[in-house]
């Protein structure tokens, strides 16, 4: 899926969602060539990850 999907489901702002993926705090596969503009591809098991890691954080 893309950012705007994981976003969605994540129920955030797209634009929290691309800070998130170049904090890398949320896990995500990149295809392009480095340095380029390329597209940024969610898996459900980097939302899970993510979802995860959140709840730890709050000590959940």
């Amino acid at each position: 899926m893309d950012v705007k999907e994981a976003a969605r489901r994540l129920e955030i702002s797209p634009s929290l969602a691309y800070k998130l993926v170049q904090e890398g705090r949320l896990p995500c596969v990149r295809i392009g060539q480095k340095g380029r503009r390329g597209k940024i591809v969610l898996t459900e098991e980097h939302l899970k990850q993510f979802m995860k890691e959140l709840e730890e954080a709050r000590g959940h």
